[in-house]
């Protein structure tokens, strides 16, 4: 079903909340809506933004245990990804750090501890990657309440892990986001993104989003944002955001300002978003 703008569900944040947001110079974000809310990364936002229209929301990425949350103008969303050690997360060394570090995080923020944790080359196990997540998503609700906590996984983290990518995936979190790349022109939807999704939706039940996503394959790029898109609306998905490196830090996804097809297609997908 299309849809020209975003369906808001009344009274989901606080007074407070608000006034927060809007002293910082926020929107404030939806508590839910029928359309995802349509965001990038922080390395290309410039480039990106000046040639699409609509972008709402900013996603930025910490080593460590951030000290606070981010709070960017002119968007109404944040999703922030840290990578804490998780040996010292579980262990409860990195306690304070995460309880300061929530104090700041605002009712419309997103957070995702240990992005991608669950990537092979990385060598968490599923009980350190587990753990790490459900640790953090404690703490934070605990002082951060009405933020959104999630995980976020790769799409090949389902071949790679094949029966044990279950493991991998938190209970606790409000979602689980996933980052879609089409590296060859045989990865598509069908074989690749919808059985992550299946798989992350029988496993958990959570809510999905897409966090990432982008083609390899530059002349396949709008068909992989378009055919996204269709299915993150019709599964009523959170988030939808594409990400770029910027010029110069070159490929395979590098901003290309010269792309005009895939540029009509994200201008597209913000109208509706």
């Amino acid at each position: 079903m299309a849809m020209s703008r975003r369906t808001f569900l009344g009274g989901a944040l606080a007074t407070g909340a608000l006034a927060s947001a809007g002293a910082a110079g926020l929107t404030p974000a939806l508590a839910a809506s029928d359309v995802p809310l349509f965001g990038t990364n922080k390395v290309n936002w410039t480039a990106f933004t000046r040639s699409v229209s609509g972008v709402r929301g900013k996603r930025f990425t910490a080593a460590g245990v951030p000290r606070s949350f981010p709070r960017p103008r002119g968007v109404s969303q944040v999703i922030h990804n840290f990578n804490p050690d998780p040996h010292r997360v579980m262990s409860g060394s990195l306690d304070r750090a995460l309880i300061a570090y929530a104090k700041t995080i605002p009712a419309w923020g997103i957070v995702c501890p240990l992005l991608e944790g669950e990537r092979p080359n990385l060598h968490h196990t599923a009980a350190e990657v587990t753990g790490t997540i459900d640790h953090c998503y404690k703490i934070i609700k605990e002082h951060a309440p009405h933020c959104r906590v999630v995980q976020t996984v790769t799409c090949y983290s389902l071949i790679a892990r094949k029966r044990a990518f279950g493991s991998y995936l938190s209970h606790r979190v409000d979602a689980i986001y996933m980052d879609a790349y089409q590296e060859d022109p045989g990865r598509t939807l069908a074989n690749f993104v919808k059985p992550c999704a299946d798989a992350i939706r029988s496993a958990t039940g959570k809510p999905l989003g897409i966090a990432e996503c982008n083609s390899w394959v530059e002349s396949r790029r709008p068909s992989w944002f378009s055919d996204l898109w269709a299915l993150a609306l019709r599964d009523r998905y959170q988030v939808f955001y594409p990400f770029f490196t910027a010029p110069g830090y070159g490929p395979p996804v590098q901003w290309e300002s010269r792309d005009s097809k895939t540029i009509d297609v994200l201008r597209k997908i913000a109208a509706e978003a």
